[in-house]
């Protein structure tokens, strides 16, 4: 899944510092905004200084979806222009409370790859197409250090909000996918 949860009175009501902290707690990825008061303030000299912190640019917001579990899902999405996924995985810190792989797929596996499953799913009065994805990876474990490779099924959630964060990158699929 993509790093979430609950927003904390800390986070201020503010989306965006909800998704930057538990990126933070659940993988380690330490990320300022760009864009950011605080980025603005600083030089990107200090920043780049700062081990592990990556600069990240504010792409868009996708609109809120309730979860099955009746939690409300704002999806913040951002960029990390100079890093590399090699380079982030390295950073990784993983939760062990909260997360047990950590790994990236890139965004246009979810365009030009056939989801192995289609199914409706009805919810709230609205029916949801959902996609399963399988993907093949190497991995970081929250139990040991060490990679290892094996597949995951992409599903629910997770492979909804992937599947229409590509088709907003990449456009419609033809045969309606």
């Amino acid at each position: 899944c993509f790093p979430g949860g609950k927003q904390d009175l800390q986070d201020g009501g503010d989306d965006m510092v909800t998704a930057l902290r538990e990126t933070k707690e659940e993988v380690g990825l330490d990320l300022v905004l760009c864009n950011s008061p605080q980025h603005k303030q600083e030089s990107s000299e200090t920043i780049s200084q700062r081990q592990q912190q990556y600069e990240m640019e504010f792409l868009c917001r996708l609109r809120t979806l309730e979860s099955v579990n009746h939690l409300c899902v704002t999806p913040i999405v951002g960029f990390v222009p100079n890093a590399s996924s090699t380079t982030l995985s390295s950073q990784f810190q993983i939760n062990h409370d909260e997360v047990d792989h950590a790994f990236w797929v890139p965004l246009s596996y979810f365009w030009n790859t056939p989801p192995a499953e289609q199914y409706n799913i009805d919810w709230s009065g609205e029916t949801f197409v959902f996609h399963k994805y399988l993907y093949t990876t190497t991995t970081t474990t929250s139990s040991s250090s060490s990679a290892d490779t094996r597949e995951f099924a992409i599903t629910g959630l997770t492979a909804h909000l992937a599947h229409e964060l590509a088709t907003i990158a990449y456009g419609p699929q033809l045969g309606g996918m």
